[in-house]
């Protein structure tokens, strides 16, 4: 049987030499894919905060929270597309579940917006924004499930180990 040491350094090694590694074999194999991802980003981000300077503009309490949701929301892609750049293959869509549920939640308070007042006491379930989703684009709730159902939801994903690796 093979003898393994664990150290006290492994989240550090992990952090310092593996994980850049992981991040400069995605960025090569991915660069025409992240420059893709990046154009989304920036017009996201044009959209977004000039909306966001607008509602503050206007001091318009509802606009400026649906600009702090669409904020986390942007920092949530990010977010999923460093981890998957990191190496890992199963949390980067756990973010993007949380990210379709925080845009739900952004569409759900526009059109419904009698709903903004449990919002801000903190009474909303934000699960109930898919299901308005779901009704003007359809394939939301399927996406939404399957994600739920393979990454977030303990299951088949869960079956096996998958190392952190360079791709």
């Amino acid at each position: 049987m093979k003898k393994t040491i664990f150290l006290g350094n492994m989240l550090i090694t992990q952090l310092t030499r593996e994980i850049p590694e992981n991040v400069k074999s995605f960025d090569t194999l991915m660069a025409k894919e992240l420059e893709a991802l990046s154009e989304l980003y920036s017009l996201s981000c044009s959209i977004a905060i000039t909306g966001y300077s607008l509602a503050l503009q206007q001091n318009n309490e509802f606009k400026i929270s649906s600009g702090h949701l669409l904020h986390h929301a942007l920092n949530t892609y990010v977010s999923a597309v460093n981890t998957l750049r990191s190496g890992f293959r199963i949390q980067p869509n756990i973010l993007i579940r949380n990210l379709i549920e925080t845009l739900a939640t952004v569409f759900h308070l526009t059109v419904n917006q009698h709903d903004y007042e449990k919002y801000r006491k903190k009474e909303f379930k934000s699960t109930k924004a898919i299901n308005t989703l779901k009704k003007w684009i359809p394939i939301y709730g399927q996406i939404y499930g399957f994600f739920s159902d393979k990454f977030t939801h303990i299951g088949e994903s869960y079956d096996k180990i998958e190392p952190v690796l360079p791709y």
